[in-house]
């Protein structure tokens, strides 16, 4: 009856989806041009028990996610891979922009889920790929973000999606995008274009069986 209920929530608060605008062209190596680029920091690459396969490497459901790191509002990196091999069961990758309102609106049901069932092995990463004007989420943006929309979920930035969208496939036309990986092999299982089912279903599907 909660997963019941947390859909219906998520249902009625986010009915639409926005357009997706502009092609990716730089994630934090480009912007921030002061600092090392991401590929000079040592990547996290799972815990004892993550079952990541490189041979199966993809970008595309039922391929294994490569890791690849996005930038904190505390200007550390968040590492794809860091939810692999620690009790977790489910990564939930969330893309957005400022200029999109229905990702405006689906920020706190998506936090309401993570509240729920992060302690059964939840990760949601919400990744901020433009602000309201088009132009490249600063780490301020991101940390303002995180206040209005009161979520305790990691909240990245990646301008355009560049640097996701090496790692995964392009989900569509409508935002946001959603990626649903299992969380002990880094395998794409699930990815969509707007809110709703089958993603969330699936997400809290996966978690309770």
């Amino acid at each position: 009856m909660k997963a019941l209920r947390f859909l219906a929530i998520l249902f009625l608060l986010i009915p639409f989806s926005c357009s997706e605008g502009g092609d990716g062209a730089a994630g934090d190596a480009a912007i921030d041009t002061g600092s090392d680029p991401v590929n000079t920091f040592t990547p996290v690459e799972g815990g004892p028990t993550c079952e990541y396969n490189a041979e199966l490497k993809g970008k595309d459901v039922g391929e294994h996610i490569k890791n690849f790191g996005l930038k904190m509002p505390d200007d550390t990196f968040y590492w794809m891979h860091q939810a692999c091999g620690y009790d977790k069961k489910v990564v939930w990758v969330i893309l957005a922009t400022g200029y999109c309102g229905t990702c405006e609106n689906y920020a706190p049901a998506v936090e309401q889920v993570y509240r729920q069932y992060k302690d059964q092995g939840l990760e949601v990463v919400w990744v901020l790929g433009a602000t309201a004007d088009h132009g490249p989420p600063t780490l301020a943006q991101l940390e303002e973000f995180v206040q209005a929309k009161d979520v305790t979920f990691p909240v990245l930035r990646d301008y355009n999606f560049y640097q996701v969208y090496d790692a995964m496939s392009h989900a569509g036309s409508a935002l946001p995008h959603i990626y649903v990986l299992d969380a002990n092999t880094m395998e794409l299982v699930h990815k969509q274009q707007g809110p709703g089912d089958p993603a969330e279903s699936m997400v809290i599907e996966m978690l309770t069986n």
